[in-house]
């Protein structure tokens, strides 16, 4: 069932990024003022990882210190994305199956943009009740 609005459409163009030598406390003061719940890892225009606000948590609850631990250390080398061509319904898709929130969204080889699932259900409310039904709340 294709909504007919392309990820394109409902992506922020400007995904906010983070290099991989970044300490986590810096990494949350990032967060914190771009109002983002995830960070792309870019390396020479290059995807890495991503970085997420469940990651920083996990970092303070290990006990970890937050000034001395690198966003390399603990980032998310294996990255899920999407094609801004893709059908909502699609990023939804690929997001319930892999379990995660968040997609970079690449053409060409290139970051064009992020969709989050908030993102999907600002532009698609009716989706909420799928959401709910699948239980996709739980997700990463």
């Amino acid at each position: 069932m294709d909504t007919g609005v392309k990820i394109a459409d409902a992506m922020s163009q400007s995904p906010k990024n983070i290099s991989e030598d970044a300490s986590i406390l810096d990494c949350a003061k990032v967060m914190l003022e771009k109002r983002v719940g995830s960070l792309l890892v870019i390396n020479e225009e290059m995807l890495e990882g991503i970085i997420t606000e469940k990651d920083v948590v996990r970092v303070i609850a290990k006990g970890l210190d937050p000034t001395n631990t690198t966003v390399g250390e603990i980032m998310s080398t294996r990255i899920h994305s999407s094609k801004p061509d893709d059908d909502l319904t699609e990023a939804m898709h690929h997001m319930y199956k892999n379990k995660v929130r968040r997609l970079p969204v690449i053409h060409k080889g290139k970051i064009v943009g992020i969709i989050t699932m908030t993102d999907i259900l600002r532009i698609q409310p009716a989706l909420f009740e799928l959401v709910l039904a699948k239980g996709i709340g739980k997700w990463k």
